[in-house]
């Protein structure tokens, strides 16, 4: 009997205190915590094993991974089955938590060799496996985001992503951030990079590693002095259509632009002498490169699966919440304003944005689009995850789904405003601050009322040339932001104060949740100290 046995059954919980690249010990570990939870089936562990296996092999394949270390693919497995059985077993209030930071693992580590099971699912589903020789069989992976990464698609039906496609001197179609090919004068480690990043906890961060010798941590660390001779960075494209010469073009304008302005802001502060210490936000880390603004058109995609009404409605009445009315369409489903850019700050490419969602919000719930007969998507919807089995009076559940909806609505109000703030990036900077907590989910949703009133009041042409002036300017704004986050923290917060305030009062409060909303994405906690800490005439809308 192992050591994690004899503990489990003289009471006291499993330790982790052990590297989890050990297979044995990690399966033991998982054995003996649901034992101690009294909630083992060695019968049904296999069965949910088997199934993340497949959809490990899956993602990992659309991802673009043509081979996989063995240990890396065994520990995704173990990761995403832990999540299921946990949540198959009822076990979302126990305090369980998978207890490993996600660097444990080095994706590349062929010390046991390439995974023989991954290669046999790609050659069973007619997919050629790659070798370590093979430099495109690499995925770009954060294992930061492998949480995110694994459980992306539990709220969707079950519609498969297209394979990713190589294009060209173009916008890629790949479900991936591609950055850009490093120009001449661009050097050193900033040319490949990772996006945003989901809130951390306490001691973990993805912007500065621990300096620990774990061979992942070795991996991402780079090199300082050629990172701040580089002032060229690559930029995240956040597309939401297919490729065509246009498109093409109007990228590559968009790109010169952000490179030009994120050039001239950097030396302009370097000249000023601000640009020597640790960044606030570090050289690898992508910029974002956002299309120009179009309010929503006809979608020729299905809808995802909706959640059930009359279990929405039980949950309605359970939080004994008013009887909807305009803007609300029913139980837990709200209109979408037809001035939004719902194809940039939901969607994505093919879904890829949406997709996202069902790994920043609880596994029991889903969010879901709806559209009008004339194609436009024209609701989101909240409610009981429609893949899974649910007790309807489950205390948790109802909980979980009150808190997506006020999360929504607190989203909706702030889009509807023209802030072009994707819903993704409100669930990790927003939610992790927790804000507006002080206020009901009934005052909630009446502020969105009004503001939606207020709205109907105004014609339609008079919202869409707001959101669009606001898209234009994070567009031109952006790198001016970024540059300035690659000060030392020290400077940065100032610097950026000073940045808002020197347009006038007018464009103060913009400016201000324009940084909020970049610099949130990095480090939600920095940027919401800065944000208070500004006069208050730029915290108040004009």
């Amino acid at each position: 009997m192992s050591e994690l046995s004899k503990a489990t059954i003289g009471g006291a919980p499993p330790s982790a205190d052990f590297n989890p690249r050990n297979r044995e010990k990690r399966q033991d570990f998982i054995r003996d915590t649901f034992s101690h939870e009294r909630q083992w089936s060695a019968n049904k562990w296999k069965r949910v094993r088997a199934g993340a296996q497949n959809m490990v092999a899956f993602r990992f394949h659309t991802s673009g991974f043509s081979w996989l270390s063995s240990s890396s693919f065994d520990y995704a497995v173990d990761f995403l089955a832990w999540l299921e059985y946990h949540n198959l077993s009822g076990l979302e209030e126990s305090g369980l938590r998978w207890p490993w930071d996600p660097e444990e693992i080095n994706i590349w580590e062929l010390e046991e060799g390439i995974s023989e099971p991954y290669k046999n699912w790609l050659e069973a589903h007619g997919h050629q496996a790659g070798t370590p020789q093979d430099p495109k069989g690499r995925g770009d992976f954060d294992p930061y985001k492998l949480r995110e990464f694994l459980t992306a698609r539990s709220q969707l039906s079950a519609k498969p992503p297209k394979p990713p496609a190589q294009i060209q001197d173009g916008p890629s179609n790949s479900r991936r951030p591609q950055s850009l090919k490093p120009s001449p004068n661009q050097c050193g480690p900033s040319a490949t990079s990772r996006g945003p990043q989901l809130p951390q906890k306490q001691g973990s961060s993805p912007t500065t590693p621990s300096g620990s010798s774990k061979p992942f941590s070795k991996q991402r660390t780079t090199s300082s002095v050629s990172e701040k001779s580089c002032s060229s960075q690559p930029t995240t494209r956040v597309l939401v259509a297919e490729s065509s010469p246009a498109a093409t073009a109007k990228w590559r304008a968009l790109e010169e632009d952000f490179g030009r302005r994120f050039n001239t802001t950097l030396a302009k502060l370097r000249h000023d002498g601000f640009i020597d210490g640790e960044p606030t936000i570090r050289w690898g880390v992508m910029l974002p490169l956002r299309d120009t603004y179009r309010p929503a058109f006809k979608l020729d995609e299905a809808p995802p699966r909706l959640p059930d009404r009359n279990f929405r409605q039980h949950i309605w009445d359970m939080l004994d919440l008013p009887r909807p009315v305009d803007p609300y369409t029913g139980p837990f489903e709200v209109a979408i304003p037809p001035w939004i850019d719902f194809f940039d700050l939901l969607f994505g490419e093919q879904g890829t944005m949406f997709d996202t969602i069902g790994g920043l919000i609880p596994r029991g719930v889903s969010v879901a689009w709806n559209k009008g007969r004339d194609g436009v998507p024209s609701s989101l919807v909240v409610g009981p995850n429609p893949i899974f089995a649910h007790d309807i009076d489950s205390p948790p559940l109802r909980d979980g789904v009150q808190k997506v909806w006020r999360q929504v609505i607190q989203w909706l109000a702030l889009a509807q405003a023209g802030r072009p703030l994707h819903f993704t990036d409100f669930l990790r900077c927003f939610g992790s601050l927790k804000l507006g907590e002080d206020k009901s989910t009934t005052k909630l949703m009446d502020e969105l009322f009004r503001a939606r009133e207020a709205a109907s009041r105004s014609p339609m042409d008079a919202h869409t040339t707001a959101a669009k002036v606001m898209k234009n300017n994070l567009i031109r704004w952006s790198p001016e932001i970024h540059a300035h986050l690659k000060m030392p923290s020290s400077h940065a917060g100032v610097l950026l104060k000073d940045w808002v305030l020197e347009l006038g009062p007018l464009l103060a409060r913009e400016r201000a949740d324009a940084v909020f909303d970049v610099w949130g994405k990095h480090s939600p906690k920095e940027a919401s100290l800065w944000f208070n800490g500004l006069p208050l005439a730029a915290r108040l809308a004009v």
